[in-house]
C-alpha cells in the first residue's frame, strides 16, 4: 500500500512527510488514535475523524495487504477462546439460558 497516495486521495497528503519520518506504514495504520494522529500533527479534529474513518473502511473492504484481518487494538476480535461449559450448562439441560452461559463464563474467568 502506497501511504502517500492513500493520504493524497483522503485529501490529507500534507500530512505524508510526517507519517514518513515516522515510519508509519500499511501494518501501523490500523493501530493509529486520535491520541497518535495528534502527536504526528494531525491537529485538526476533523482530519484525525476522516483518517480513522478511512483506516475503519479500509479493514472493511480488506485492503492494505490485510489490514481487515488485523483486529482494531481496542477490539476482542481475534482472540481465541476455549468455552468450558460445567456439566449444569449440559446441552441436554432444558434451563439452560444466555444468561447462565454468561454466568457460567465469568465464572470460569472466560
Amino acid at each position: 500500500m502506497d501511504v502517500g497516495g492513500w493520504l493524497r486521495s483522503l485529501g490529507l497528503g500534507k500530512y505524508e512527510a510526517a507519517f514518513r519520518e515516522n515510519e508509519i506504514d500499511e501494518t501501523v495504520i490500523p493501530s493509529l488514535t486520535h491520541e497518535t494522529l495528534k502527536e504526528l500533527g494531525v491537529t485538526a479534529v476533523g482530519h484525525r475523524l476522516k483518517l480513522l474513518d478511512a483506516i475503519a473502511a479500509l479493514r472493511a473492504d480488506g485492503g492494505a495487504s490485510g489490514l481487515a484481518s488485523r483486529p482494531h487494538p481496542c477490539s476482542l476480535t481475534g482472540v481465541k477462546r476455549t468455552w468450558i461449559l460445567p456439566p449444569a450448562m449440559s446441552a441436554n439441560d432444558p434451563q439452560r439460558t444466555w444468561a447462565g452461559l454468561r454466568i457460567a463464563a465469568v465464572q470460569t474467568d472466560l
